[in-house]
Order: C-alpha cells, then sequence, then structure tokens
C-alpha cells in the first residue's frame, strides 16, 4: 500500500508542476519510473505504465485530476494542487 501511496504523490508532484500542461501517460510514466527498471526489459516498462494509469484512474476518481480516455493526457485539478 506505501508504494501505491509514493505512486499517487509523485504523480500528483509531476502534474503540480505545470498545472495548464497536459502529461501523456508516456511522459509521466518515464517521470516516475524508479531507476533500476529504466534499462530492464520493455515488459517491465509496460507493468510499470499500467501501474501508472491505474494511479491516474484512481486519482481522478478522487476528483484531482482530469484524464483524458481518448489521449491518456492528465492535467491537475486545484482540488490536486492542494494535496501534492
Amino acid at each position: 500500500m506505501e508504494v501505491k501511496n509514493e505512486l499517487f504523490k509523485n504523480v500528483l508532484k509531476i502534474l503540480a508542476q505545470n498545472p495548464s500542461k497536459l502529461y501523456s501517460l508516456e511522459e509521466l510514466t518515464m517521470a516516475v519510473i524508479p531507476n533500476n527498471l529504466l534499462y530492464q526489459d520493455i515488459s517491465f516498462e509496460r507493468e510499470f505504465q499500467a501501474q501508472v494509469l491505474n494511479a491516474l484512474i484512481s486519482l481522478e476518481n478522487d476528483g484531482l485530476i482530469t484524464l483524458n480516455s481518448n489521449t491518456d493526457e492528465s492535467s491537475i485539478k486545484s482540488k490536486g494542487l492542494f494535496t501534492s
């Protein structure tokens, strides 16, 4: 559970750096992926990307971000700025 919370915090932190920017799933994944997974098999990156997407869905359900399901782009909402 702690790893999940850390991922949520890291995603919010990245989104809060530039609240007017839309971040793609790929951008967010590369920004929060642990260094030890960066140069592993592509399957590790895809698995982590799925975790990031799940985090984004949860954050959207909590009203902290906006996630465009057509483009996989996210941006932070005002409510998310206060929790990041």
